[in-house]
């Protein structure tokens, strides 16, 4: 009897071993998460944090654009912005994986007339809703003025200018 036990658990080793029982390569990397939920082109909104009631949300628009987001090799973030007129960014950054997909990027002014842009952003993927209808995937996060720049008219912004912000999947 002991040697039958024996022999069973070889054999199952045995089988392991030579992949018999085993998880193929295919059946394991089918089982891999997809790479993230950002690469793509998004339309980009930001809002200055005015606690007060406003009547024209304009009069809070921080940010208005398109951004593209592509990611090489997995974890780290690169894209670009266009903010119309000219003023365009180049973004870097990471992306971590996990139960809710975040990201942390700066963006860089590449325009002619937007080179002393530097912004810092933190933002998290929302999960669609399982009852959701029509959902459209989002980022939302913080969005930070990292250094003063040029404000178009011959002034400039001061940094540390904080707004919330709002990514929309086109």
């Amino acid at each position: 009897m002991r040697k039958i036990k024996v022999l069973r658990r070889i054999a199952v080793v045995l089988l392991f071993l030579t992949g018999v029982a085993a998880p193929s390569h295919r059946a394991m990397a089918q089982a891999t998460p997809p790479p993230n939920d950002v690469v793509g082109n998004w339309h980009y909104r930001s809002f200055l944090n005015e606690p007060k009631a406003v009547t024209d949300l304009n009069s809070i628009l921080f940010g208005e654009g398109d951004l593209v987001f592509n990611e090489s090799p997995v974890g780290t973030l690169v894209g670009t912005g266009d903010f119309g007129g000219g003023d365009t960014m180049k973004y870097q950054g990471v992306v971590t994986h996990g139960g809710v997909v975040s990201v942390r990027f700066q963006g860089i002014g590449t325009g002619a007339a937007n080179k002393d842009w530097l912004y810092d952003y933190i933002g998290t993927v929302i999960p669609a809703w399982p009852n959701g209808v029509n959902q459209v995937q989002v980022i939302v996060g913080s969005v930070v003025r990292s250094a003063p720049h040029s404000n178009g008219s011959g002034g400039m912004v001061a940094a540390g200018r904080v707004g919330s912000f709002i990514a929309v999947r086109k």
